[in-house]
């Protein structure tokens, strides 16, 4: 039973086939299987009666080792570096082990890949580094951000480039901010990470953490001295961020921290633009912008500001047809020259 559960386990995640695509080797799979079940008895009996099944590999390119990790002990990863399985080996999508280890929050299996001598700082295809994934996986629970804090730990202090930058630019700052996990950051800027650092489209952790509604991180990462005013690409600032996500509670948060309520983008449009013109059409939609819109005009918005193209915000919302945020702006002097 627990070697079927673990087949479905290892399908699931991509680390076997299923009869309809790709066969394995009946010997490869069922050391796949035993591995990732962590039956130990079962990976030494496969192994010498065909010691070079330690570095076979599926046709996604995956190892026993890639699935030893998400075992439930450390016993057969030691067993199969032992028995000669490459740390390093890489699957269809650029990942080792250790890639593996940190998508699973595995904290002890990756002190095994280290010891053995696991490249810290190998970028699957996307370009995302153990460190990366380790800010992207698990949930917000408290024992997840644990073994997050703890697997971070250890990677930094084996010395993990923490300025590391994925395909669209993003350090594990950037991800760490805009996943919400406040757990990392500390650890991160203690390394080194630069807090106004953008990514390739400009934005910056606080962008990030705003547009997420990531309220505990906004106010680390400003208790930290990262600006309100900064701007990405586009001359976005983060209140820009947070009105195009119709993120109430950080847009208030922003705005008491000192951002300019009237700033505009390289546009021409401020954030009350942003809250009269973007996102989906739909009702549930429309109902947050006009809670985000009523802030902005609370703190001090020019309802008639214009944009590059001469529109105001109720112009933008007239041509999204978008009643409810019209009559909100009409109610509060807008006009549409």
């Amino acid at each position: 039973m627990a070697m079927k559960k673990a087949l479905i386990v290892l399908i699931a995640l991509g680390i076997l086939t299923t009869a309809g695509s790709t066969a394995l080797a009946g010997d490869v799979k069922e050391l796949i299987a035993a591995a990732g079940a962590g039956d130990l008895a079962k990976v030494q009996a496969l192994l010498t009666a065909s010691p070079d099944l330690v570095k076979a590999k599926t046709d996604a390119g995956q190892t026993a080792l890639h699935a030893a990790v998400l075992s439930p002990s450390t016993a057969v990863v030691e067993l199969l570096i032992k028995e000669g399985a490459d740390v390093n080996a890489a699957d269809s999508r650029q990942e080792t082990p250790l890639h593996a280890a940190a998508g699973a929050i595995r904290v002890d299996p990756a002190k095994v890949l280290l010891k053995a001598g696991a490249a810290l700082d190998a970028k699957n295809r996307d370009g995302l580094t153990p460190l990366h994934l380790v800010a992207l996986s698990g949930t917000a629970g408290e024992k997840d951000a644990t073994q997050r804090k703890n697997l971070t730990s250890l990677l930094l202090d084996a010395k993990a480039d923490v300025k590391a930058v994925e395909s669209a630019g993003m350090t594990p700052l950037h991800l760490a901010a805009m996943r919400g996990r406040i757990e990392m950051l500390p650890l991160l800027v203690d390394k080194g990470a630069d807090l106004s650092a953008g990514n390739a489209a400009g934005p910056t952790p606080l962008h990030l953490a705003a547009a997420g509604n990531h309220k505990e991180v906004i106010q680390w990462l400003l208790g930290k001295g990262a600006s309100v005013k900064a701007v990405d690409n586009d001359g976005a600032s983060p209140l820009h961020s947070a009105v195009s996500r119709f993120r109430k509670e950080a847009v208030e948060q922003l705005i008491a921290a000192g951002a300019e309520v009237n700033a505009k983008a390289k546009n021409g449009q401020t954030p009350l633009h942003f809250a009269a013109a973007t996102g989906p059409d739909e009702k549930e939609v429309e109902a947050l912008m006009a809670s985000v819109a009523e802030v902005l005009i609370a703190k001090g918005a020019d309802v008639n500001a214009k944009d590059a193209a001469g529109k105001t915000a109720l112009q933008l919302a007239v041509e999204k047809k978008r009643d409810r945020v019209c009559k909100l702006l009409r109610d509060h002097g807008a006009t549409e020259r």
